[in-house]
């Protein structure tokens, strides 16, 4: 687990008014969701403190590992600043050192939550997930008015396959909490549970007791969309107001909902700003099928500074409309190492393709392939050599270890009734990997779950598989397999 998969470590340093002697003064600190005395917290520790902190989210580890340590120099050590420095030695490769730290930090003190959330994380980063589960029951036990740590420790079950234990993590913290921190919590497990209702109540609550996590709840409905869940995004999306940085996380979400009226008129009220918003908005437009706006777009944006992407949405545009000729004769120009790869072949092969020119169209990605190599190349000409009745030259194009070209092996070989090649391809599948589509990760876990000799739990996969995609032939005819004994 990163630092980033559970929230933000909950500090506050409440300077009391600077006294005549620092080191004396008392402060409070709320840690955990409680409140504990401690000494006065220099200005030159808390200053280093944020410098560090800055340092580690513009990505230079080494700057914040140096301005921890001198944040430490302060008339008081502190379990936060421990677990911060650990944390970000061990993104350094110095996993030791870490752990070394963190022990120093659990003699200071034992029950301190960002000490057992930082050893969590680090021990799920490097995979020791019986170590990571122990260390955040103690965050868990170490701070019970924290969502923190149930946050984490739900977010791990869950990775682990026990969805059942995730959830009863979650609802035992929220027996007992209030305010935002169970608003977390039940956004968490409305999230873990598909729940747009509840998802949509809880945010509403963490909204109103903390308008600050606004883009907690963002970065919430980025998660749910890159895990196949487009509905339950756009839940979360609508409970916050309307903000333009949020507009392409809006945008992809109806798409992959499929909800393209809602799409149109967030498109029909964008302003863009500059080229490459410009692009973006014509780029939606092709998407829900208006090729007509996508292209006078597209031409607004070629007599600027659109160059290549302009092109490409001119093209596209073009065949969409029907004009096949014409959007070859542009999309022809078009070569590797330009922002048009490899959208610009794919979408030259399939006006070859309206036009009749099958043979052409499956030549066109072969060359392209051939120049400059893409999961999307080897992903479109294994289509288009499916649909020619080609399938042993399909298979043949889906060659290599990328998530998506696994997954489409494992599909391919399971339409094609070779279900034990199927299974060690799925069996190969990275499950977690956003890329791929939820339905087919979840088929993934059922084989992984057959494996293990637990077949009930591999039924349970694939019917969930069907909820989220009821026509799905191969799930179904898998699911009789298994349902009938053969």
């Amino acid at each position: 687990m990163s630092a980033e998969r559970f929230a933000p470590l909950l500090i506050s340093l409440t300077l009391a008014a600077c006294g005549p002697l620092a080191g004396t003064t008392q402060i409070t600190r709320t840690v955990g969701g409680a409140s504990r005395p401690g000494i006065f917290v220099s200005p030159y520790s808390y200053e280093h403190f944020i410098r560090a902190e800055l340092a580690e989210q513009a990505g230079d580890l080494p700057l914040a590992a140096q301005e921890y340590r001198l944040a430490r120099a302060g008339p008081e050590d502190d379990p936060l600043l421990i677990a911060r420095l650990a944390d970000v030695l061990d993104r350094l490769g110095r996993s030791s050192e870490a752990m070394s730290l963190l022990d120093d930090g659990a003699e200071l003190s034992a029950d301190d939550e960002s000490i057992w959330l930082t050893r969590g994380a680090i021990h799920e980063r490097h995979e020791r997930l019986d170590e990571a589960e122990q260390a955040l029951g103690r965050a868990v036990a170490s701070a019970p008015a924290s969502e923190a740590g149930p946050i984490a420790l739900a977010a791990l079950l869950r990775q682990r396959g026990r969805a059942g234990d995730a959830d009863a993590v979650l609802e035992r913290y929220l027996a007992r909490a209030r305010g935002a921190g169970a608003a977390r919590a039940r956004l968490a497990l409305s999230v873990d549970q598909n729940d747009p209702l509840a998802a949509a109540e809880a945010v509403r609550a963490l909204l109103e007791a903390a308008p600050a996590r606004s883009d907690e709840v963002r970065a919430a409905a980025r998660t749910v969309l890159d895990g196949g869940h487009p509905e339950l995004a756009l839940r979360l999306l609508a409970a916050l107001p309307d903000h333009r940085g949020d507009r392409e996380l809006r945008l992809r979400a109806m798409i992959e909902a499929r909800a393209f009226e809602a799409a149109e008129g967030l498109l029909s009220g964008w302003m863009p700003d500059g080229t490459d918003e410009l692009l973006l908005v014509a780029e939606g437009y092709l998407t829900i099928e208006r090729p007509q706006r996508a292209l006078e777009l597209g031409r607004v944006a070629a007599a600027g500074d659109g160059g290549p992407r302009a092109r490409l949405v001119i093209g596209r545009a073009l065949a969409g409309a029907g004009h096949s000729a014409e959007a070859a004769a542009v999309l022809a120009e078009l070569g590797p190492g330009s922002r048009a790869w490899p959208g610009a072949p794919i979408a030259l092969a399939r006006a070859l393709r309206d036009m009749g020119r099958v043979a052409a169209a499956a030549e066109t990605l072969s060359s392209a392939q051939s120049r400059s190599s893409h999961v999307e190349l080897q992903l479109e000409l294994s289509h288009m050599r499916r649909a020619a009745g080609l399938d042993a030259s399909a298979l043949s194009a889906l060659d290599g270890d990328a998530p998506r070209l696994i997954a489409a092996r494992a599909r391919l070989l399971d339409a094609l009734g070779r279900r034990d090649a199927a299974a060690t391809a799925y069996l190969e599948l990275p499950v977690d990997d956003a890329s791929v589509p939820l339905v087919v990760r979840l088929r993934a876990r059922a084989e992984q779950a057959l494996r293990e000799g637990d077949r009930a739990r591999a039924i349970e996969l694939i019917r969930e598989s069907l909820d989220y995609a009821p026509e799905n032939r191969l799930a179904q005819a898998r699911l009789v397999e298994l349902t009938s004994g053969s």
